[in-house]
């Protein structure tokens, strides 16, 4: 007799012990390779210039290390002008074009707004692709002859899912799909091959944590919140900029003022060198005079050399501010300012002040941004305590067929369709850490309340205290011309007791300090009283002038 033929499944591989060592340690493999793996930063300085002091001896100075640099040195003009002419607007146009805190500042708005665009972009549409490829292989219930070995099951599907994915400003999203998939079965009873073409649409909304545009918009309101704090931010120091541009013009002015004061009394004071050389050939005077008169020209070169090196610094003062390419820092040019500080006394009515600077500065501004961006955040917090319960529904339309074809014939009759409605409940047992941030959300609040007022009140110090500033300078104008009218008269009179023989060089050169003392005085009160008109419409929140000044961020 003839053995029945002995049929085996098809599930007869079977990997090898070493086959399957590999297949197991290989994602530790790779996760090693991944975790491990590390790039060098590039250096651009080498460590021992970090580390190291280099000691210099200014009679032979070394020659400078260069080092490797991506920075692009500005282009150099090949001469100066000797002299230029600046008036306040001048300055305030190339401050606002050219200085380098106002471009580091002018930036920030555009990243803030480009942070609005991007928590903006949360509710754009996604665009979605799943395909899966499955092949089963799995024993059945039927056995095989009288070995009594399963008859294998065999499956193989492929699958394409595109669909679109749409956020909704209510918290929840909207799902739309369609799926196409053929699917070959191979079983005891024979092969079976199906195509399935579906559409469905799917709704998830929150309806108590998480709904609401409160909390979905959070992000966006926050980005938008932030980029008007951003531009605050950049008002306030383009207003610095600017009053601290116009604090530098004045006090060149105010060197200048100097100077000429300093020069004008070097020319005194070799008058009465003059006077007594001529009186000494005279007879009429002792030479211990014409020594005494040496040594106030001598004083008077020494003012004039301080006064000269006071100008330069205030110079580059005002050059590092404006920061012309064409006019750097370390250029021989000569600032002449051409404006005319006014001479008058101005009226101010503090109390209108004080309402101006509340609405005005930025500062102020900016805390209440801050209120109204914790404001958001408390409402989020506390929606957070919430049970968590979802509602969900699902539309399918089915489409089955032997084909590709028929599937979408069916599917397009509508002949079939499922409905499914559920609701997703997550309460949280004890919530602790949401009713934390709660809590910690409101005590920021109270925190930001309590900066608010303490604000109010430094800004009404600081316009006081402003004000306060420019009466006293006015009325040191007042004393200063008064102190300048009587020594104008002392200096003559000492001059005319000189030439009669009655005064020494001393007493006249001891004149004419007190009266190039009291001119000095006038020219730093007459500063100080511009300087405290800067001040009072900083403190403001404005700049001094009818002038308006517009702005824009740098793209």
């Amino acid at each position: 007799m003839h053995s029945p033929p002995t049929q085996t499944p098809s599930h007869t591989h079977t990997p090898s012990p070493i086959h399957r060592a590999l297949l197991g340690v290989a994602p530790f493999i790779l996760l090693s390779l991944a975790v491990g793996c590390r790039t060098e930063t590039p250096w651009i300085v080498p460590q021992d210039s970090l580390r190291q002091i280099q000691g210099i001896d200014l009679n032979n100075p070394p020659a400078p290390i260069a080092r490797s640099s991506t920075l692009v040195e500005p282009e150099q003009p090949a001469s100066f002008p000797a002299e230029l002419s600046l008036n306040l607007n001048d300055v305030r146009q190339r401050v606002l074009a050219n200085n380098l805190d106002l471009q580091v500042a002018l930036i920030d708005p555009t990243i803030a707004q480009l942070g609005v665009e991007e928590a903006d972009a949360a509710f754009e549409s996604v665009f979605t692709l799943d395909t899966n490829y499955f092949k089963g292989d799995q024993p059945s219930g039927t056995r095989l002859g009288d070995t009594g070995l399963p008859i294998a099951n065999q499956n193989e599907s492929i699958s394409l899912t595109p669909g679109v994915r749409v956020p909704l400003r209510t918290g929840g999203f909207i799902s739309i799909s369609a799926p196409v998939a053929r699917q070959e079965f191979n079983s005891p009873t024979g092969e079976n091959i199906t195509y399935t073409s579906d559409l469905a649409l799917s709704v998830s909304q929150p309806l108590l944590r998480g709904a609401g545009s409160d909390v979905a918009e959070l992000r966006l309101k926050v980005a938008e919140i932030q980029q008007q704090r951003s531009e605050a931010r950049a008002r306030l120091e383009v207003t610095r900029a600017l009053a601290e541009a116009d604090r530098a013009y004045w006090r060149l002015a105010a060197a200048r003022d100097a100077l000429a004061v300093r020069v004008a009394g070097l020319r005194l004071a070799e008058a009465q060198l003059e006077r007594a050389r001529r009186l000494e050939r005279a007879g009429a005077a002792a030479g211990i005079e014409s020594v005494r008169a040496e040594a106030g020209v001598a004083d008077a070169q020494e003012a004039v050399l301080s006064s000269e090196i006071l100008v330069r610094l205030r110079q580059r003062d005002l050059k590092r501010l404006i920061n012309d390419p064409l006019l750097p820092v370390q250029s021989p040019t000569i600032l002449i300012t051409s404006s005319d500080a006014p001479a008058m006394r101005i009226d101010v009515t503090v109390d209108l002040l004080i309402a101006h600077a509340h609405a005005q500065r930025m500062e102020l501004l900016e805390t209440e941004l801050q209120i109204v961006e914790q404001d958001l955040n408390q409402r989020a917090a506390r929606n957070a305590t919430l049970p968590l319960v979802n509602f969900e529904y699902t539309y399918n339309i089915n489409g089955l067929g032997a084909d590709l074809s028929d599937a979408v014939s069916v599917a397009s009759d509508h002949d079939f369709i499922d409905h499914r409605v559920g609701l997703r409940v997550e309460i949280p047992l004890g919530n602790r850490e949401a009713r934390a941030r709660y809590r910690a959300s409101l005590l920021r609040r109270l925190q930001l309340l309590s900066t608010h007022e303490g604000r109010l009140q430094q800004i009404q110090k600081e316009v006081l205290d402003a004000h306060d500033q420019l009466e006293s300078s006015w009325q040191r104008i007042d004393a200063a011309r008064t102190r300048v009218r009587v020594n104008e008269r002392l200096v003559d009179a000492e001059t005319r007791q000189f030439e009669q023989g009655l005064r020494t060089s001393t007493e006249v050169l001891e004149a004419q300090t007190r009266l190039i003392d009291a001119q000095n005085a006038l020219v730093q009160a007459q500063a100080d009283y511009q300087l405290a008109q800067i001040d009072l419409a900083y403190a403001a929140g404005m700049t001094l002038g009818h002038t308006q000044t517009t702005w824009q961020p740098r793209k």
